[in-house]
């Protein structure tokens, strides 16, 4: 069996001091990689099909039914929101509890900002003065039809 110090002394051996050089210097460059493809996702506003509804302007997409299409080519506009996943049922369908059915769906912790301004980009789209995100111990459940969401809209 081998012991940590048997461990360090071969890791550190001659034969395998290249394997720990470039460790020591791939991990900062993996940091500055990991740190930059996240500050451009926390800066993405669109580009068709997808769309930020918290930093894109309410004036590319129309509505077209009951659904938002872009506004040029009328295919349909995919949102996302930014934030910690909480549980994720897009690869295996989650049971619903009303009509068991199988629905998508995606439990997200969001950044309370975005998240405000994503409500403000439904709300001025479809024209309601309040708009509302239903949390459930602070989680948004974004979920396909089969889950049996109700949207209420305010006219006041």
């Amino acid at each position: 069996m081998l012991d940590s110090r048997s461990l360090r002394s071969s890791l550190l051996s001659k034969a395998n001091c290249l394997w720990v050089d470039f460790f020591v210097c791939f991990i900062p460059v993996l940091i500055s990689i990991l740190t930059s493809l996240l500050d451009a996702a926390l800066a993405f506003t669109s580009h068709s099909p997808f769309i930020n509804p918290a930093l894109a302007s309410p004036d590319l997409v129309v509505i077209e039914k009951d659904h938002l299409v872009w506004e040029d080519s009328r295919c349909n506009a995919i949102f996302f929101a930014t934030g910690c996943v909480s549980s994720c049922h897009l690869i295996v369908a989650s049971q619903a509890s009303a009509r068991n059915l199988a629905g998508k769906k995606l439990l997200l912790f969001p950044i309370y900002g975005l998240f405000q301004d994503s409500l403000n980009f439904f709300g001025h789209k479809f024209e309601v003065n309040q708009a509302a995100g239903q949390t459930n111990n602070g989680v948004v459940t974004y979920a396909t039809k089969h889950e049996g969401i109700v949207v209420y809209t305010s006219s006041e």
